[in-house]
């Protein structure tokens, strides 16, 4: 009796200082949360061989929350550790105009950003506008 009552007490204890310390105590009823990731490339749109945009910051925000990242070196970026939810995705480099667009992050995801380049570039195309595209959703997005 005195052996389970002492393992008990060290439960209870347990328990008590890590709720004390704003810690959500993890066990078999309290699911940990999923974090999701959205990968992609950026693209420059007026090259016909899908050229990667390298150096662009590509940034998701909601509800006060915001991360960031940048571009490698052939356009590619992977923002991970994201919740389920609605998301404003933008991407912008120097040299290139800005796009944004919300996209809803439901599941792992793989996107495709094109930019155009500003207007006074000789490859600028001023009649388009940026764009953001879903390639894949699920398990099967690319990492």
């Amino acid at each position: 009796m005195k052996t389970y009552s002492v393992a008990l007490v060290a439960a209870l204890v347990a328990l008590t200082s890590a709720t004390a310390c704003g810690r959500t105590p993890i066990g078999p009823d309290v699911p940990s949360p999923t974090t999701l990731t959205l990968t992609g490339r950026v693209l420059d749109a007026t090259m016909a061989d899908d050229s990667g945009v390298a150096d662009a910051v590509v940034e998701v925000s909601r509800d006060g929350f915001s991360t960031s990242t940048t571009t490698g070196p052939d356009g590619t970026f992977v923002l991970g550790g994201l919740e389920a939810g609605q998301y404003m995705l933008s991407v912008s480099r120097e040299g290139y105009l800005q796009t944004a667009q919300s996209v809803l992050l439901d599941t792992d995801q793989e996107v495709s950003c094109l930019l155009d380049r500003e207007a006074g570039d000789e490859n600028a195309t001023p009649a388009r506008k940026g764009r953001i595209v879903v390639v894949k959703k699920g398990a099967q997005a690319r990492r």
